[in-house]
């Protein structure tokens, strides 16, 4: 079976932040919604090192008040110059309020402090990302990204990042090699799982997508690998009972993504035309082929599919 992938890169509008978190360090990831997978765009994955537990520069990033906070550390940079977390900090804001150019010049900064900060190799991948236009900038992004991911056996945000860009640039077996590592570093990061799982599903892997989907549940509830479970179901499986069934939790859960439960509802209108086009045709052999299958695959990113036509 052949996998076809669509994609189109589009700036991202960030207004909130998730977090994950680990013994030492924490994993941002930013969205356009209130929940984890609700975001339209693309996504990010950020390493934030936080200053002492009662600092208040805390509290601003955890709310993402990336303006207050960029305002903070310069002003905390005027009187420790030089200093690496502060810098790697201000960086982080600065990319998370779209200032790549800005955000690009602090992470070099710190790179010359320290060849070995991972969380700034990152943002030098996310800048790299967000400003690409052929082939060769993805390149370099995915370059950057293994760099950061594997200097470090803590380093989850890059794999994240290096990850997903596998799977955009039709790299399944590679991504499903990155977020497997991921897990190991980080078992808790449902993010890795939804990616695991995708990548599982583009190889024909049904079995692994769903293993990967239900871990990624185990962790806690998410509309969005909800819908990829019932995707597998859907259109791998062809199990139409069941993923109906599985369609049917996010298209009525009032809290999930307004765009999320609508793609929902046309998953559950298709299945019913289908069922109603085999009905016809056992009792009315003579009603015309009015129905034709795809199969269709779609990560958070809506403007991310991979569609694979009937065999």
């Amino acid at each position: 079976m052949k996998f076809f992938y669509l994609l189109a890169i589009a700036p991202i509008s960030i207004s909130c932040a998730t977090l994950f978190q680990t013994d030492d360090y924490r994993v941002i990831k930013a969205g356009s919604s209130a929940t984890a997978y609700a975001n339209r765009g693309s996504s990010a994955w950020l390493d934030f090192s936080y200053e002492a537990d009662d600092d208040p520069i805390n509290d601003i990033l955890t709310r993402g008040r990336w303006q207050i906070a960029s305002r903070s550390l310069k002003g905390r940079l005027a009187a420790k110059p030089g200093n690496e977390k502060l810098l790697t900090l201000l960086a982080s804001a600065l990319f998370m309020e779209k200032k790549y150019s800005s955000a690009r010049f602090y992470a070099h900064k710190v790179l010359r402090l320290n060849a070995a900060n991972s969380a700034a190799q990152n943002i030098l991948g996310l800048c790299t990302l967000y400003n690409a236009r052929d082939a060769r900038d993805f390149a370099k992004a995915t370059a950057i990204f293994k760099r950061a991911f594997y200097r470090s056996s803590k380093e989850v945000a890059s794999g994240l990042n290096l990850g997903f860009l596998y799977l955009r640039t039709k790299n399944s077996f590679f991504a499903q090699e990155t977020f497997r590592t991921v897990i190991e570093r980080c078992d808790d990061c449902q993010a890795a799982y939804l990616g695991l799982g995708i990548a599982s599903y583009q190889r024909n892997k049904f079995a692994d997508a769903i293993d990967a989907f239900e871990d990624g549940l185990d962790i806690g509830a998410s509309d969005e690998i909800m819908f990829h479970l019932a995707l597998v179901y859907r259109y791998g499986l062809r199990d139409l009972q069941e993923a109906r069934a599985k369609f049917n939790k996010v298209a009525l859960k009032h809290s999930a993504p307004r765009y999320l439960r609508n793609k929902a509802r046309a998953e559950i209108t298709v299945i019913d035309e289908k069922q109603m086009y085999r009905y016809q045709q056992k009792y009315d052999p003579r009603s015309g082929d009015k129905f034709k299958d795809t199969y269709i695959m779609q990560s958070s990113d809506k403007n991310f599919d991979v569609r694979k036509p009937r065999q």
